[in-house]
């Protein structure tokens, strides 16, 4: 903020926060005085509001509601500087235009990495590859939990598999569908199941389809929900009823399976 307006914008927020019975602004002599700038201090209002404004629709990011972020910002000793950074020198921040701030703590906000966890470069598949490398930083889960060409693999709360909801909900959908399908597989005398590819295509082409025109895919950011070619391959499209409904009962058709030897004959019927 200015200094030249900082004590004058303190007094309007002052003035602005006490009771309207105690002062009438059209008879008070602190309001008249402080009219005299309004240009001045409303053009740094409208700057601040223009800092602040985001370029992008709603949920393109995620959102964070609070009642105190706007009113700490308009405090007479803070600025708001959206310059990019370009070095750090001791304790000062020096901005790409020169511009130099002296600061005594740092706050860094790395994100997310979310398709580049190290975790799925440790698992191998039936062929041989990771699925680190199957995937390739954009990850394609069927109804958030089983992949082509890694037989017997099961996945809680991965990508595709969340939306604007609670994750205990997600994850009782698929902790549902994992029981069903161990249940499944006792019951058959099954050994191994591996999805379909044929399934596993259908229900990336939807999830896809679904996404298009979103606000993850066009909301006029780029936030972790997307990978480096924009497709949404984190947050589930529609409703999580939806999921939890599909997700009720193991959908045994959709895998190919081996059992037992005696019980081989039973399951193809």
């Amino acid at each position: 903020m200015p200094e030249e307006i900082r004590p004058e914008f303190q007094e309007i927020r002052a003035t602005l926060e006490q009771s309207a019975e105690r002062y009438s602004f059209a008879r008070n002599p602190r309001w008249t005085r402080l009219c005299a700038r309004q240009d001045e201090i409303f053009a740094y209002v409208r700057e601040l509001r223009a800092k602040l404004m985001p370029r992008y629709r709603f949920g393109s990011k995620r959102p964070i509601l609070s009642n105190t972020y706007y009113p700490a910002l308009s405090q007479g000793h803070v600025d708001v500087v959206t310059e990019g950074i370009q070095r750090v020198d001791g304790g000062t921040i020096v901005c790409r235009r020169g511009a130099r701030h002296e600061v005594d703590t740092i706050i860094t906000a790395i994100v997310y990495r979310y398709s580049r966890s190290l975790l799925v470069n440790r698992v191998v598949g039936r062929e041989g590859r990771t699925l680190g490398e199957t995937w390739n930083q954009s990850p394609r889960p069927y109804l958030g939990t089983t992949v082509p060409g890694f037989p017997n693999m099961f996945i809680l709360l991965p990508p595709n598999s969340i939306g604007i909801n609670s994750v205990i909900f997600s994850l009782e959908s698929q902790i549902a569908y994992v029981m069903d399908a161990l249940r499944t597989m006792e019951r058959h005398g099954i050994t191994r199941i591996e999805l379909q590819p044929e399934a596993f295509a259908d229900h990336i082409a939807e999830c896809d389809r679904r996404s298009t025109g979103s606000v993850w895919t066009d909301g006029g950011c780029k936030a972790y929900y997307t990978d480096d070619e924009g497709r949404n391959y984190a947050i589930h499209p529609g409703f999580e009823s939806g999921d939890r409904w599909r997700a009720r009962r193991f959908d045994l058709a959709r895998y190919m399976v081996a059992a037992a030897e005696h019980d081989a004959e039973a399951l193809a019927a």
